[in-house]
């Protein structure tokens, strides 16, 4: 019955548009007209859906060494979900909690937690540019790590690089305590919120993965055995200075790609690869300020891509 009236309707409104008499028209030409405008209104439908698709994220804590007792130091890191779902970063505000066994609750006037050091997602990077990070919003055991797009369209976040935002210190309650980080999701309250910046207009992404900080955290001499070939330091790096790669104990022939923002080459250099650490200056002379990427292949296609911030 629903179906009858939806194409009694659409009669109607071929009627009108087109200003014919339907009743002239044999029934067949009438049915094929209107499965025609059907098609059309689905594939409407499909392509506004595709292009309404936000894009979505997946977080994680990655705990670093520490030079100060009872000091934990914690880098934020995002990435897309998937290589489809990959976006602009806007405004951000991570939320999260801490086990207050660890750390002594979170006061303006003596703050427990601070924010270390700003990472990759801050300031001026090509076009783009952050507010400086702040804790504006937390309270007792729950952070809100928060940084704002003022200009640009943001910093692209892609499905197989980890970007660090920013890091974050706490101040233990004694030195052999353990720190356990829980992400705050949509369905809590405060919520994580993130945004990303699509046709001049900022919209929530799509939560993902949640990666916790427990009591046996992933460290970072985890992800140097597990993940990463080589490290960029510092990274961002300034304006005209050499960054420095520092690439982990491998052995073989290897090609080192440094790379503009759409894929470009900049430099490769082909590396002998000896089994101990080696050090690579790589240059940036005359380049502006915006979002490389470095890549080490080798002999046996082993692939890895990193980001590098060049900053002014």
């Amino acid at each position: 019955m629903v179906l009858i009236k939806y194409y009694g309707g659409l009669i109607m409104a071929y009627q009108y548009l087109f200003k014919i008499d339907l009743l002239k028209f044999n029934e067949e030409v009438v049915m094929k007209s209107i499965k025609i405008v059907l098609s059309l209104l689905l594939i409407l439908m499909g392509y506004q859906a595709m292009q309404a698709e936000a894009g979505q994220y997946d977080l994680r804590f990655v705990q670093i060494e520490s030079t100060q007792s009872g000091i934990v130091l914690v880098d934020i890191e995002i990435k897309a979900h998937t290589e489809d779902r990959e976006f602009y970063l806007a405004d951000q505000n991570y939320r999260f909690s801490f086990n207050e066994t660890a750390v002594l609750p979170y006061t303006n006037d003596a703050p427990s937690v601070n924010v270390n050091e700003e990472l990759n997602i801050s300031g001026l990077i090509g076009q783009t540019y952050y507010d400086n990070h702040h804790l504006n919003g937390s309270v007792e055991n729950i952070i809100s790590y928060n940084v704002e797009l003022l200009s640009g369209e943001g910093v692209y976040i892609s499905a197989d690089t980890w970007v660090k935002v920013g890091q974050v210190a706490f101040t233990l309650i004694s030195p052999d305590v353990e720190l356990e980080l829980t992400w705050h999701k949509i369905a809590d309250f405060p919520t994580t919120y993130i945004a990303e910046k699509k046709d001049n207009n900022l919209s929530r992404l799509d939560e993902g993965n949640y990666y916790d900080l427990t009591s046996t955290p992933l460290d970072n001499n985890d992800l140097a055995a597990e993940e990463m070939a080589f490290e960029i330091f510092p990274n961002p790096v300034s304006l005209n200075n050499p960054f420095q790669v520092k690439i982990n104990k491998m052995a073989g022939k290897a090609e080192l790609v440094f790379a503009n923002g759409v894929g470009q080459v900049i430099s490769s250099q082909s590396i002998n690869l000896t089994g101990s650490e080696q050090m690579i200056e790589v240059q940036t002379s005359r380049l502006p300020a915006g979002i490389y990427w470095l890549s080490l292949q080798t002999n046996d296609s082993k692939f890895e891509t990193q980001p590098v911030f060049i900053k002014k």
